[in-house]
């Protein structure tokens, strides 16, 4: 296995210019996440993770960020190359733990995204 396969680089996060002026498509939801997907011309899977502010505390908020980057990170083989992933957090989950959020992203991203 190489390291670089455990990492989430520069180059795989969306920045606030890539969200502008583009039409996500809506690709599955659950009761927490939404999954938005763009194609792009990279040749490389791109993430990026949206909240709102009414969602809970900054501290709360950043750990869920925290926590679907990791999934990301741990589980690149689920998303597609050529693709900007959105993961939108609509509400956050009454445990914040690693294990209910990765069960949950995982039946987000188990059928095989086109």
């Amino acid at each position: 296995m190489n390291v670089m396969e455990f990492t989430f680089t520069k180059k795989e996060r969306l920045n606030k210019k890539d969200f502008q002026g583009i039409k996500w498509k809506k690709y599955r939801e659950t009761d927490h996440f939404i999954l938005l997907l763009h194609n792009n011309n990279t040749g490389i899977k791109r993430l990026g993770v949206s909240i709102k502010k009414a969602a809970g505390c900054a501290v709360k908020r950043n750990k869920m960020k925290r926590l679907a980057r990791e999934f990301f990170r741990l589980n690149k083989y689920l998303f597609n190359d050529n693709k900007n992933h959105l993961i939108r957090i609509k509400t956050l989950p009454q445990k914040l733990t690693h294990e209910v959020t990765f069960q949950e992203l995982h039946c987000l991203l188990s059928r095989n995204i086109q």
